[in-house]
């Protein structure tokens, strides 16, 4: 068993509305990242009554397969918190293009259990620290279009490895000094 120990940001519940809804609330999370100069990848437990975002820089440092804790994520479960209804992966990613290039682009792509997922990227300039106009891409199952290339089935990974992450989530202690 590895033991990791990660910053966990919690944040209100993301999951009210169409799934549209949700994947452009994510992805305004990732513009404003954007905006103040950094959105690292990272992924986002949907549950009814809070959403934990968690950095995936140190899950690839401790060379983790990314998909595998993905899955593990969707298993995962939380003293006192609901169960996890969706799992995301969003921020910012180098992109490889044919010709050989590579690319900076925001990313958002969220999958539901029934295997429902909604897609969103855009290129990004990060020393301008903002989204470059009109390279805006929304993709979604509900829309019939296919699944990104190494993105999602984490659902049906989880449940054929068998794999779960843990919570033990800390409040944080304030030394009043």
């Amino acid at each position: 068993m590895t033991s990791l120990r990660l910053p966990v940001r919690t944040l209100p519940p993301l999951l009210e509305g169409a799934d549209a809804d949700v994947g452009l609330r994510l992805g305004e999370i990732v513009r404003m990242a954007v905006e103040r100069g950094g959105a690292p990848p990272a992924a986002a437990v949907l549950r009814s009554d809070r959403t934990d975002i968690l950095p995936l820089g140190p899950v690839a440092t401790a060379r983790l397969p990314i998909p595998q804790f993905l899955a593990g994520l969707t298993r995962s479960r939380l003293e006192g918190a609901a169960d996890v209804e969706a799992v995301a992966l969003i921020g910012l990613f180098r992109a490889a293009r044919p010709q050989g290039e590579a690319t900076t682009r925001a990313v958002t792509f969220v999958e539901w259990p029934d295997g429902r997922w909604w897609f969103w990227h855009a290129g990004a300039d990060v020393g301008q620290r903002a989204l470059i106009d009109g390279t805006d891409v929304v993709k979604s199952a509900s829309d019939g279009d296919p699944l990104p290339d190494r993105l999602g089935r984490w659902w049906s990974l989880g449940r054929r490895l068998g794999v779960h992450v843990d919570f033990n989530v800390r409040p944080k202690v304030y030394d009043e000094h």
